[in-house]
């Protein structure tokens, strides 16, 4: 299983992408749930659409710039740094899918979603 990289602090929105955020926060269900998917993913994904994890109480600020309202919000940030929430089933297959479907330079991994 893949780790998930942490979300630098110099990190700009703008230019952080292609990149999948999964915020999140340590008290909550769902996120313990949702973490080894995104976790997979990030095993599929690997550098080309890095999967970085943002705890959303020690960033308060990203999360709220992020527009952030309920735990945990997966979000694709595109290169340029336009923003795509996901809202589909927390699966592996439909959260490379996503990736692949917003993203404008599909990486080898979308092969396996075609």
């Amino acid at each position: 299983m893949t780790t998930l990289f942490d979300y630098p602090r110099d990190a700009n929105l703008a230019t952080i992408g292609p990149a999948l955020l999964f915020v999140n926060v340590d008290w909550c269900g769902w996120c313990k749930r949702a973490k080894p998917v995104l976790e997979r993913v990030s095993g599929i994904t690997g550098t080309v659409v890095p999967v970085f994890s943002v705890n959303g109480d020690a960033r308060p600020e990203l999360a709220k710039q992020l527009g952030v309202q309920s735990y945990p919000t997966i979000i694709y940030v595109a290169q340029g740094g336009k923003r795509y929430v996901y809202t589909g089933d927390r699966t592996v297959d439909a959260i490379v899918a996503f990736v692949c479907n917003n993203s404008a330079s599909k990486g080898q991994f979308c092969r396996r979603v075609a």
